[in-house]
């Protein structure tokens, strides 16, 4: 899943570009035509990649606060450091025909409409499909999408139309993440009607944006980042009547609603849960692979801790290696602790197979 993004939120999209109205190729012989000039030129792709790979970028699915945290009204995704690699590619893709090349579609792998403002989403939404009207070729080295569903429109329409026209010049888009949402429903299914996004195979939203699975009816992995008021009722059912293919879900499922995953869904593949619910996941024989989210509080005038103590979430782990065991192939379990602020959450990556287990411990970046 591709975690680059496209330009900052406080630039427009044709202020971002050089006057070429195509990506560059590259060149038949790119080390004898930098020969002699400068070693940085003759570095291979991969070096340069993964050199930008140290800079901030916003993930997929972006990492949010808690909802109790006092820093809710400027999510992280509004950081400046977040679009550090963007702009480190941009100016890299600008230095020479070979960086250019090599670079400049990487800009355009996760495009990012997430203005500060909210009154400012519509014309921002406005100005990406005017871009992507007259650059065609940029559209299609999209494949990612980090949006805000506007609620007022730039012009006199339905201010989802926009996000539809949007969508609909993304032709190779594959990753849709809809970070925040306070759209009526009644518009965005109005705009929806008739309209399908063939190409989109994720979708991770916040609970009240369940109306645009309707459109997804290829999509295979489903990520629920939030619920206002806790309802996952609706999204539940637009995932049953919508989403057949789905093989991957996850989000803050209640006892409920894992069991009308196991009744619904019950060739899911991949699930993503809170940990104390996964003793109702029995009935899911096709698992092989499980993510236990375990919510930690962090109050700053002790150590962390969390809402179950250590033997609570041992037992957990042990249902959910047996439940996995038995699959006759490599299974995975990880173990995320979520922390507030700044503190870089900690992995237990448990790799499961019939006959054995064993477990290491990554670390997570922080962004």
């Amino acid at each position: 899943m591709p975690t680059t993004c496209a330009a900052s939120n406080q630039q427009k999209p044709s202020a971002t570009l050089d006057s070429e109205a195509s990506v560059p190729q590259a060149p038949t012989q790119p080390l004898e035509a930098t020969a002699g000039t400068s070693k940085a030129l003759e570095l291979p792709m991969e070096i340069l990649t993964e050199i930008s790979s140290y800079f901030y970028a916003l993930v997929i699915p972006e990492v949010t606060t808690h909802p109790n945290d006092n820093n809710d009204t400027f999510p992280q995704m509004y950081q400046p450091n977040v679009f550090e690699r963007p702009k480190v590619l941009r100016a890299l893709s600008q230095t020479c025909r070979l960086w250019r090349s090599m670079l400049y579609p990487l800009i355009w792998e996760h495009v990012i409409c997430t203005p500060e403002y909210m009154h400012h989403v519509g014309r921002q939404v406005d100005r990406l499909c005017a871009f992507f009207r007259h650059r065609s070729t940029e559209a299609s080295l999209v494949r990612a999408l980090t949006i805000t569903l506007p609620y007022i429109a730039h012009r006199d329409v339905n201010p989802f139309q926009e996000v539809v026209g949007l969508l609909k010049r993304l032709k190779n888009l594959h990753t849709l993440q809809i970070s925040l949402t306070v759209t009526k429903l009644e518009a965005m299914h109005n705009a929806l009607i008739n309209q399908t996004f063939p190409s989109i195979q994720t979708v991770i939203l916040p609970a009240e944006a369940y109306g645009i699975l309707q459109s997804c009816g290829n999509v295979r992995t489903i990520i629920c980042t939030a619920s206002q008021h806790g309802d996952m009722e609706p999204l539940c059912e637009a995932i049953e009547k919508h989403c057949k293919a789905v093989d991957a879900l996850g989000g803050e499922f209640s006892w409920e609603c894992v069991q009308w995953i196991a009744r619904v869904l019950p060739d899911l593949q991949s699930i993503m849960i809170p940990a104390p619910v996964i003793h109702k996941s029995w009935l899911m024989r096709n698992l092989c692979y499980i993510e236990l989210n375990v919510q930690t509080v962090l109050d700053p005038a002790t150590t962390p801790f969390t809402s179950f103590d250590r033997d609570d979430l041992g037992t957990f782990i042990k249902e959910a290696k047996l439940l996995l065991l038995g699959q006759g192939k490599k299974s995975l379990v990880v173990v995320r602790t979520t922390y507030l602020g700044n503190t870089v959450p900690m992995v237990e990556s448990i790799s499961l197979t019939t006959e054995q287990a064993s477990t290491s411990r990554l670390q997570c970046k922080e962004i």
